[in-house]
């Protein structure tokens, strides 16, 4: 009886400690997402009226003012 609140604290420092990592690895993935969007925005579809990109697949495609797509590429 005495010893477990021992166990409860280890289970909550191993718990806290899963949290954080996971946390930090969503952050780190959605980063890489955003700034892969935002080359995609820049340096591929720059000059083209709208752009689509899927971060599944990591494949830019631009549009022109009708709607046709006239450029598609992988971003690293």
């Amino acid at each position: 009886m005495e010893n477990k609140w021992k166990a409860i604290a280890i289970i909550f420092i191993v718990l806290f400690c899963l949290e954080t990592f996971v946390l930090v690895w969503a952050a780190t993935a959605g980063m890489k997402d955003i700034e892969r969007e935002e080359d995609c925005i820049m340096n591929v579809c720059g000059e083209n009226h709208a752009y689509q990109y899927y971060p599944s697949t990591q494949f830019c495609y631009c549009y022109n003012e009708f709607g046709e797509r006239v450029k598609e590429q992988f971003i690293k």
